[in-house]
C-alpha cells in the first residue's frame, strides 16, 4: 500500500508549519491602565507644643482621639442644626438631611454631654433619647459617651 496519486502526505512537522499563519511579532503597544497612577503623599502629622492648653478644645484632637457620635433629629423640619456642651455651647453643627431624617457624626472624647437642636430657628429636643430639664427651665438631650 502506498500513497494515493494526488493525495499529498506530509512527513515532517515542518511542512505542516509552512502552511501556517506567519508569526506577528509583539507590539509594544500597552493597553490603558484602569486607574490613574498616584503619587503618594506624605502629611506631616501636628504636635501640640506644650499642654498649657486642653487639647480636647481642638476639633483635629477630637477626630483622631474621640469616640464618632451620630446625631439624628427625625422629628420634621427644613434646616437642623446642633450644639453641645463639648465645646461649652459656642458652634452650631449644620446636621444633613438624609430621607426624612437629618444626620451628622462629630467626634468627641468619653464624657457626659448635654446638647440640642436648632430646628428652623428654633431650639428642640429630640424625645427620642434622653433628656433633662435643666435648673434654669430649658430642655437638653443627654449622652454618657465611656472610653472604649
Amino acid at each position: 500500500m502506498g500513497n494515493v496519486s494526488g493525495v499529498g502526505v506530509r512527513e515532517s512537522s515542518e511542512d505542516l508549519m509552512e502552511e501556517s499563519p506567519p508569526h506577528t511579532p509583539k507590539t509594544s503597544v500597552q493597553s490603558p491602565p484602569l486607574f490613574t497612577p498616584q503619587s503618594p503623599m506624605v502629611v506631616p502629622l501636628k504636635r501640640f507644643d506644650g499642654m498649657t492648653q486642653n487639647p480636647f478644645e481642638n476639633e483635629e484632637f477630637q477626630e483622631e482621639h474621640g469616640i464618632p457620635t451620630m446625631f439624628t433629629w427625625s422629628n420634621g423640619g427644613k434646616e437642623v442644626a446642633v450644639e453641645g456642651s463639648w465645646d461649652d455651647w459656642k458652634t452650631k453643627k449644620a446636621l444633613q438631611k438624609s430621607g426624612k431624617d437629618f444626620t451628622i457624626i462629630k467626634v468627641l472624647p468619653p464624657g457626659v454631654y448635654q446638647y440640642r437642636f436648632m430646628v428652623d430657628g428654633e431650639w428642640r429636643h429630640a424625645p427620642d433619647v434622653p433628656w433633662m430639664i435643666h435648673e434654669t427651665g430649658n430642655v437638653y438631650n443627654i449622652m454618657d459617651l465611656q472610653a472604649l
